[in-house]
């Protein structure tokens, strides 16, 4: 079953921090307050054929694809890309998760990445 994502703000939410010594944690003409703000392009409903109706709830599409791209930028491997969701305030801000969070596992970029690739071909041109 897909996964949504928790619109819920917490009190640890990154956006409580939203400068740091008087400056921006993520300037706003980077590419991670730009995946950070959109809300267009990546939707969870446009992955809604590739998940069963049925079943534990996944990981938000939507937050995977931010992942993805994230690691694309950063040149980074599966495992990288969960440190810096981990560790990198850019990254916590950009997938919206909360500071004592991950957000996910290493293993889930793997899977996700097998899903998108028999998914795709089914998707009209």
């Amino acid at each position: 079953m897909m996964g949504k994502k928790n619109p819920q703000m917490s009190f640890v939410s990154i956006e409580h921090l939203n400068t740091w010594a008087g400056l921006p944690i993520i300037p706003q003409d980077s590419v991670y307050a730009a995946l950070g703000q959109d809300q267009e392009i990546f939707r969870d409903e446009l992955f809604a054929d590739a998940y069963a109706r049925v079943g534990h709830p996944s990981k938000s599409p939507a937050f995977l694809c931010k992942i993805l791209l994230l690691q694309f930028l950063d040149n980074a491997s599966d495992r990288e890309a969960e440190e810096n969701a981990r560790y990198d305030l850019r990254c916590k801000a950009t997938l919206s998760v909360g500071l004592p969070e991950s957000g996910f596992d290493a293993t889930t970029l793997s899977k996700f990445r097998t899903r998108l690739l028999l998914f795709l071909p089914t998707l009209p041109m």
